[in-house]
């Protein structure tokens, strides 16, 4: 059997684990976190704990500071016991299972009674003594804590000094003393129901009162005992496994559901846009509400007629439900043909058409979402329905259309098909200048240009992301991709706390998008958080399967920084062979190779680098972005200049 941990929380801490003692370890904030998940063992919701531990800052930092906090205790747990962290969603918990704290030793006494050293021995302190999280939250709570710990305290000090009154003498004087520290922490005693108050020790009455009153605090022990097993049983660990086993279930009830790229039934070209524009406007439209219902697998971007087999698309994607279809053309009408396909059963389970005139293409994304959500018995609520328009917020079809190509290319991510996103989306513009997504694709564009070390001016370019931006954002705050573009935008600009913020807040507003995902991935690792970068990617990866090359860079981006060499290699080397690899997924593996001192490849893959970029310049490409810590910008221009850059 595994060695049962003891811990200590009546005086001094002591939380001995894996050789070492998490209570001195620890830092200050870390130890606050794990006090309170072990003094209220029920899951507790992240914006409480960061609320009491950081209360003087902003919701977002606070929240920000969590997650690191959480990462931290994950590696100071250390592999094997990790796992007794539960931080799934917006609940946090600590299972305790194996472990023995002296408040078991505590309620035993409590419950049965004890002699007066086994009192003196367990009662040695205050409830958690010394700590402090340098909040006063936390310390109106540590002190609610420990008040109600000493009411407790208080009632097995009088019934063991009634106990034991007969043999008087030093053991009596003991307990006197104790109750006097505890005396000075617990509420007023009046508060007590006479029934169950303690008995003065300096006025005690005749033997037959006494056995009386013990009497009575003999039934009380047992219903309270009883109480005691009941809630400890509810908050075992037996009892949380079961219930986080049926939310499991429950969460992996939820359908996976993927839209594979409607295709083109008659072969015309607006026949090409107008699908395209489909199936980005469905799979936007569904994965806004993934967190409730459904979760929302990114197709890849790939023609229908390279995968002919629906089942088998379904299969590599782990999808249980596929949307499929054609679009037609007929002069100014346009039907879209929609299956929805069960890969369980191997059919189609409905299908449907959607006929519309071709000025109102636009609205049949969110007519053909409504479809699905209907069939699956999800009901929307009036902001869910307000978040499904993606590509729609124009009334001109010619530059829905353009916007549509614009992201089918800009996704691409390679010179030459974002100069084709970057001349649809200028048209678009052009079509309707108030159209928001033809701003928002212009300024992903420009953002990538300087990202991809391809701008001519990168200041200026960052200057015409954020022209667009300040006009998207005063007319759309809480657009999810609007706010990761923020987040992007401003990493480039060199505030780190607020581009985290953005992405994090594109993340809750968008929680089903993989890009979202990536991109905050992306920021987590200029700000010096490579775990929580890694984290964020693979919940990219999750959403989309089929994910793009620039998902494996910026995962061994993440391997990287974390000191992982070899894992961050094999990430980088993805895709090398598939045709021209991007120039920042060289620049990674160069200063990869470069850390793991492997300085022949290092060299080879900057020469590779300067043939596709004869300028480049270590020292310009580590300013866009900058990392947070000097001292990491420093080592990043070494190992490129390592690499010959």
């Amino acid at each position: 059997m595994p060695e049962i941990a003891r811990w200590k929380l009546l005086g001094a801490p002591s939380w001995p684990l894996n050789g070492k003692d998490l209570a001195t370890t620890l830092g200050v904030k870390h130890r606050a976190l794990l006090a309170h998940l072990i003094m209220e063992p029920e899951p507790i919701e992240r914006d409480r704990l960061a609320t009491i531990l950081w209360p003087e800052s902003e919701s977002a930092k606070a929240l920000h500071s969590l997650r690191q906090a959480l990462v931290d205790l994950r590696n100071a747990l250390g592999q094997k016991e990790s796992k007794r962290l539960l931080a799934e969603g917006r609940l946090v918990a600590f299972e305790q299972y194996g472990i023995e704290t002296d408040l078991a030793e505590f309620e035993k006494l409590e419950n049965f009674g004890g002699t007066a050293e086994s009192v003196q021995e367990v009662l040695r302190g205050q409830l958690l003594e010394g700590l402090d999280a340098k909040s006063a939250e936390f310390q109106v709570q540590l002190e609610s804590w420990r008040s109600h710990f000493a009411e407790r305290a208080l009632r097995v000090i009088d019934n063991t000094i009634v106990v034991t009154s007969d043999t008087g003498g030093e053991s009596v004087n003991a307990l006197e003393e104790i109750r006097a520290k505890f005396a000075r922490q617990a509420p007023t005693q009046q508060s007590w129901p006479d029934s169950t108050a303690p008995m003065p020790s300096a006025a005690l009455p005749r033997r037959r009162g006494v056995l009386w009153k013990v009497g009575a605090a003999a039934v009380i022990g047992i219903v309270v005992g009883i109480a005691i097993m009941l809630g400890a049983f509810a908050f075992s660990r037996d009892f949380r496994t079961t219930v986080r086993d049926f939310v499991s279930r429950q969460e992996n009830a939820v359908p996976r559901i993927a839209v594979r790229p409607f295709s083109a039934r008659g072969g015309l070209e607006g026949e090409r846009n107008l699908a395209g524009g489909v199936t980005i406007g469905v799979t936007y439209a569904l994965y806004s509400i993934t967190d409730r219902d459904l979760f929302v697998v990114t197709a890849p971007n790939v023609e229908p007629s390279e995968t002919s087999n629906v089942q088998e698309f379904a299969d590599e994607l782990g999808v249980q439900y596929l949307i499929h279809g054609n679009v037609e053309i007929d002069q100014s009408t346009v039907r879209v043909f929609v299956r929805f396909f069960d890969a369980e059963a191997g059919t189609d389970i409905w299908q449907d058409r959607f006929d519309s005139k071709l000025t109102e293409a636009f609205s049949l994304q969110d007519e053909i979402t409504l479809r699905i959500l209907r069939g699956m018995d999800i009901d929307l609520s009036t902001a869910e329905r307000n978040r499904l328009q993606y590509l729609d917020d124009t009334d001109n079809l010619n530059a829905w259309l353009l916007a549509a190509n614009g992201v089918r290319h800009l996704i691409k991510l390679d010179s030459r098909n974002l100069d084709a996103a970057l001349a649809s989306y200028r048209k678009a513009l052009a079509a309707d200048p108030d159209y928001i997504s033809a701003r928002r694709g212009l300024a992903w564009h420009a953002l990538l240009d300087v990202r991809f070390g391809t701008s001519e001016d990168p200041v200026a370019s960052i200057r015409e992301a954020r022209q667009h931006l300040d006009v998207i954002l005063r007319r759309q705050p809480n657009d999810g991709m609007s706010r990761a573009l923020e987040g992007l935008l401003l990493i480039l600009e060199d505030d780190w706390d607020g581009a985290i913020s953005s992405g994090e807040e594109a993340a809750r507003l968008l929680p089903g998008s993989a890009d979202v995902w990536a991109v905050l991935a992306h920021n987590y690792s200029f700000v010096g958080e490579p775990d929580l970068a890694l984290s964020a990617i693979e919940r990219a990866m999750e959403l989309s399967p089929g994910h793009p090359d620039f998902y494996h860079w910026i995962k061994g981006r993440a391997y990287r920084l974390k000191g992982e060499w070899e894992p961050a290699i094999e990430f980088l080397r993805i895709g090398m062979g598939s045709g021209s690899p991007s120039i920042v997924q060289l620049v990674e593996l160069a200063a990869a190779y470069s850390a793991a001192g492997r300085d022949q490849e290092a060299l080879q893959t900057g020469l590779q680098i300067k043939q596709i970029a004869p300028g480049f310049k270590a020292s310009e490409w580590v300013l866009h972005p900058a990392f947070k810590d000097p001292d990491a910008q420093s080592l990043e221009f070494e190992l490129l200049s390592k690499a010959g850059l």
